[in-house]
């Protein structure tokens, strides 16, 4: 594995993207910062479909949920809630608070806990959150410094990996859920402040011709 990158199609908008996720049946999502809302975007054409607004704000860490259908779990840094989000209006529900404050961060659903990682900028430092109450617990410290931050559990791999700019420069790298290890994969010809990998096959993903 490298970090070598593929574009899958060209986004027609200017709005931001600070998250998406594919949901655990294989739909990408995206938490668009400028609009605020829930988009529905297809991988394969960069078709985006409006679901609804958040009602909470830009959401920069959006993942899938094992827990509950039709939802999605996000992570607002204004106001440090964990939140669930409706994939059929895209309407926020508060969990609960974090319990910690976040600055530029991201989560990802694990099946292998069947729970959440998250990784907070401020702290370089990664954490569970609890599902129930939003608690953040501090699991390791990260032994490379984060300002950006992308964040995906692979259901392939059984690994969690991240991606940052800081220092200048982007970089991928897989974390050690135990410690806190990062091993460097490689450098990203482009800001990285977000990573999401398919549960279930995705044709136009799948097929990509890498080099």
């Amino acid at each position: 594995m490298d970090a070598t990158t593929v574009a899958l199609c060209q986004l027609n908008v200017n709005d931001g993207y600070p998250s998406t996720t594919f949901g655990l049946e294989g739909t990408l999502y995206g938490s668009n910062g400028t609009d605020q809302t829930l988009d529905l975007i297809d991988p394969c054409t960069c078709e985006v479909t409006t679901i609804g607004p958040t009602n909470f704000g830009s959401i920069p860490g959006i993942t899938a949920n094992g827990v509950e259908a039709e939802t999605l779990f996000g992570l607002s840094v204004s106001a440090d809630i964990l939140l669930t989000l409706s994939t059929v209006n895209g309407a926020g529900t508060e969990i609960g608070p974090l319990g910690v404050d976040f600055h530029y961060s991201g989560t990802s659903w694990s099946a292998d806990i069947q729970g959440l990682y998250a990784i907070n900028d401020l702290t370089d430092s990664l954490y569970t959150l609890d599902l129930f109450t939003g608690e953040a617990t501090e699991i390791a410290t990260i032994d490379t410094q984060f300002d950006s931050v992308g964040i995906d559990w692979h259901i392939a791999t059984h690994e969690l990996y991240a991606c940052t700019n800081f220092g200048g420069g982007s970089r991928l790298y897989s974390i050690d859920v135990d410690d806190g290890t990062s091993t460097l994969i490689g450098n990203l010809p482009h800001n990285c402040n977000n990573l999401a990998a398919p549960w279930t096959p995705v044709a136009c993903v799948d097929d990509v011709p890498f080099p």
